[in-house]
């Protein structure tokens, strides 16, 4: 009786195990599924789904933890309209992290993102322009608004 018993639980437990790798394998899949639906939308200009995709590239959600990818999607977002979109790609601009530093673009997104009410593009701008050149600043403003005009058209 000991020994069925033993065997039954074994045999409950490999039932259990292979379910488990079931369920792992078809979470997976349904994640990798997801996962292609949101890049369809992104390329196809969803907003939101430029945004999720640039946040799981950011954090390693769902995918290897890629800045880069990450940067790029939250780009695409910023020509879009997103102002914390535009507020990440200026962070990038300005810190030289991820791309090659230029204030110029780091206060063209920040200005956008202000222009738009984010309160902390003002301080922001504020930051950064006490190392610009007046010339610096003017073409900064001239490229935010013609990337104001053209996401307005």
């Amino acid at each position: 009786m000991r020994r069925i018993a033993a065997t039954l639980a074994v045999v409950v437990a490999l039932l259990f195990s292979a379910g488990s790798a079931w369920a792992t394998s078809r979470d997976a899949a349904d994640e990798a599924i997801r996962f292609e639906k949101y890049v369809s939308k992104a390329e196809n200009g969803d907003v939101d789904a430029q945004v999720t995709l640039g946040m799981m590239y950011d954090n390693g959600w769902y995918v290897a933890e890629n800045k880069a990818e990450a940067f790029k999607w939250f780009l695409r977002a910023a020509e879009r309209h997103d102002a914390m979109s535009q507020m990440l790609v200026g962070w990038a601009y300005a810190t030289g992290e991820l791309v090659p530093k230029d204030l110029v673009k780091a206060y063209m997104w920040w200005a956008l993102a202000k222009a738009q009410g984010d309160e902390d593009a003002g301080g922001n701008l504020d930051i950064i322009k006490d190392e610009m050149t007046a010339a610096d600043i003017s073409e900064a403003q001239r490229l935010a608004a013609e990337i104001w005009e053209k996401i307005n058209n």
